[in-house]
């Protein structure tokens, strides 16, 4: 799941930055985000059996999301802070080429802060979830026919803006790297 913020100020001060983070969970319960949690395999809504019944609190008791990444902002530039997969609780520092590694969570609050990086989104992932295998993901995509607006002169002299194709769909051969 994610959470994308808007921020009223281009550039926040530091204490905005702080008092924000400062307020952000580490962890979340979906049952506390939403009105319902449900699975496929969590049987028919509203469980009819005690079975079911039994299946669908043990699944909602289950549905933490802990943060796993922040997208931060700064001067025109974006970077990212990413838990560490080997710890659970460490925390990666990505900008360009650069990967640091900044701590525990109170690290990255405090980087955040000093560098006046704007959180921009927040990533959470169900905590007991495998990762996905990349043998199996398509090998092929598909980009989208993508639309733009051009101008265009009328016979009267009104300049009308129009519906043009960006570029056509064609599939994108991926490479197994």
């Amino acid at each position: 799941m994610s959470i994308g913020l808007v921020w009223d100020a281009e550039n926040p001060s530091a204490d905005e930055i702080q008092a924000f983070l400062n307020i952000v969970d580490t962890s979340l319960l979906q049952q506390d985000l939403f009105d319902d949690v449900v699975d496929s395999s969590s049987g028919s809504f509203p469980p009819k059996t005690m079975a079911e019944k039994k299946k669908r609190r043990e699944m909602e008791e289950t549905c933490e999301l802990n943060l796993t990444a922040i997208v931060c902002y700064y001067g025109r530039h974006y970077s990212t802070f990413v838990v560490d997969r080997r710890t659970n609780e460490d925390w990666i520092y990505v900008e360009d080429s650069q990967i640091i590694e900044v701590g525990r969570w109170p690290d990255v609050v405090e980087k955040c802060v000093q560098s006046r990086r704007q959180p921009l989104l927040l990533i959470y992932a169900q905590v007991h979830c495998r990762p996905l295998d990349r043998r199996k993901a398509p090998r092929d995509t598909w980009r989208p026919t993508v639309t733009t607006l051009q101008p265009r002169t009328s016979a009267d002299g009104d300049n009308r803006m129009v519906s043009r194709p960006a570029s056509s769909s064609r599939p994108i051969k991926k490479t197994n790297q």
